[in-house]
């Protein structure tokens, strides 16, 4: 059993990495905003998690707040998300995406169809159902487990 798990994570490890490094080659020579990975990477969050605080980022991604906050400011300058203040502490701002950082989003995931469609085109339906599955589940047990839920309480306890 523990080779399968070691097998599980370390192919689960490849297929994020080259999926991403994959799409966003494909990504890039397309007439996008000008963004890095790092910066589509964080747009996406925001779109999955809604408005979050730089902490919750920054957690969540495993990163410094300092390089977090360096890329929240770069998207918006260029009008990707905008800043709110938290309604119970004006200490804390929450970054959402504006409707055109929405608009990138939403281009992204249509360059992700097209390109993984032809990719995978060939899979059975009910290999894709069970993947799905699958991958829900595994979905399911990282967000349980995820340090931006221990971020989220550990804010509101401040």
């Amino acid at each position: 059993m523990k080779k399968h798990f070691l097998d599980a994570i370390s192919l689960f490890c490849d297929v994020m990495f080259y999926g991403q490094q994959t799409f966003f080659k494909e990504m890039t020579s397309e007439k996008l905003k000008v963004l890095s990975f790092e910066q589509i990477d964080l747009l996406n969050l925001l779109s999955s998690q809604g408005p979050l605080s730089s902490t919750q980022i920054a957690s969540f991604q495993g990163l410094h707040k300092s390089a977090i906050s360096s890329r929240l400011k770069k998207l918006e300058q260029i009008g990707l998300i905008i800043f709110r203040k938290s309604p119970d502490d004006s200490r804390v701002k929450y970054a959402e995406l504006t409707e055109e950082g929405m608009e990138e989003i939403n281009k992204c995931q249509e360059m992700m169809l097209e390109y993984f469609g032809k990719l995978f085109g060939d899979f059975k339906e009910e290999d894709l159902t069970y993947f799905i599955t699958m991958l829900g589940k595994v979905r399911e047990r990282l967000l349980t487990q995820t340090p931006l839920q221990n971020d989220d309480r550990s804010e509101e306890n401040k």
